[in-house]
C-alpha cells in the first residue's frame, strides 16, 4: 500500500484479532493498520482448508482505505525460495527444486521434486479480484490498482496440492 507493505511488521496495527476454527478448517484475522502518514486501512482474511479434500484451499481478504485514496500492489504467489530453518549444526537445506512454472488456461502452476523422498508436487491456483462488487480472474504475478476512500477491494484464491510418484 503506497510503496509499504501491509504487515504488522510494515505499519503500525492498532487494531488486529484472529481466530481459528479447527473443527472446520478455518482461520481468520480482521486487522486495521496505520502507516506512517496515519491513514488507515481496513483488511479482513478468511483462510480454508478442506475437512473432506486436505489437498484443496481457499482464501479470501478485504481491503478497504479507510482515510483517502491509495495505490495498492498485489502480488500473489508460491513463495519458493525459502528453506527450511537449519537443526543446530546443520545449514540451510533444500529440500525440493523448481521444475516448472507456467499455466494452463486461467490456472497458474508451480511443479516442484522433493530431493529426499523422490515426489513432485503440484500447486495449482486460481485468483480473482473484486473492486465495487464485480469479480474477474487476474495474474498470481501481481497488479496494481488505485483505491477511493471506503472503497472495498476483496481478493479470491483457491488452490490445490497434489503429490505424485518421482518421474524424470
Amino acid at each position: 500500500v503506497e510503496g509499504m507493505s501491509l504487515s504488522i511488521a510494515g505499519m503500525n496495527c492498532p487494531g488486529h484479532e484472529r481466530f481459528l476454527n479447527m473443527k472446520k478448517g478455518i482461520l481468520g484475522r480482521t486487522s486495521t493498520f496505520k502507516d506512517i502518514l496515519n491513514r488507515r486501512y481496513s483488511y479482513r482474511s478468511i483462510r480454508f482448508a478442506g475437512m473432506e479434500d486436505k489437498r484443496l484451499g481457499f482464501l479470501e481478504a478485504e481491503f478497504v482505505p479507510l482515510d483517502s485514496s491509495c495505490s495498492v500492489e498485489i502480488t500473489s504467489g508460491i513463495n519458493y525460495g525459502i528453506n527450511n530453518r537449519p537443526i543446530l549444526g546443520e545449514s540451510n537445506k533444500r529440500f525440493f527444486r523448481v521444475r516448472e512454472i507456467g499455466r494452463e488456461g486461467k490456472l497458474e502452476f508451480l511443479i516442484t521434486d522433493t530431493l529426499g523422498k523422490m515426489h513432485s508436487i503440484c500447486y495449482w491456483s486460481c485468483t480473482e479480484c473484486a473492486i465495487s462488487g464485480r469479480f474477474r480472474r487476474i495474474s498470481d504475478y501481481g497488479f496494481r490498482v488505485r483505491l477511493k476512500k471506503g472503497q472495498k477491494m476483496v481478493l479470491r484464491k483457491l488452490f490445490f496440492v497434489q503429490r505424485f510418484p518421482y518421474n524424470e
